[in-house]
């Protein structure tokens, strides 16, 4: 999360939302001691598929939710 600037994910809704807090509407975001970004969190994404946008979203919510994320490239890797 600390390679995403804050101007990379700050919320979509930044501009019209009256909860809509700098340091806590990214993923990653802490606001007094809740871990942010909110459940409304939107990614801004403009132009990308749905599918990419609700894939950002779960991954910062996951993040929030104390979840690791790992990222595998290549075929042949499996947890089972």
């Amino acid at each position: 999360m600390k390679k995403i600037t804050p101007e990379e994910g700050e919320c979509l809704h930044k501009n019209t939302c009256i909860i809509w807090n700098k340091g806590f509407c990214v993923p990653g975001g802490k606001d007094k001691k809740v871990q942010g970004p909110p459940d409304c969190y939107e990614p801004p994404l403009q132009g990308a598929s749905q599918e990419i946008i609700e894939t950002f979203s779960k991954v910062a919510l996951a993040l929030k939710e104390g979840y690791y994320i790992v990222v595998v490239k290549g075929s042949g890797f499996n947890f089972s």
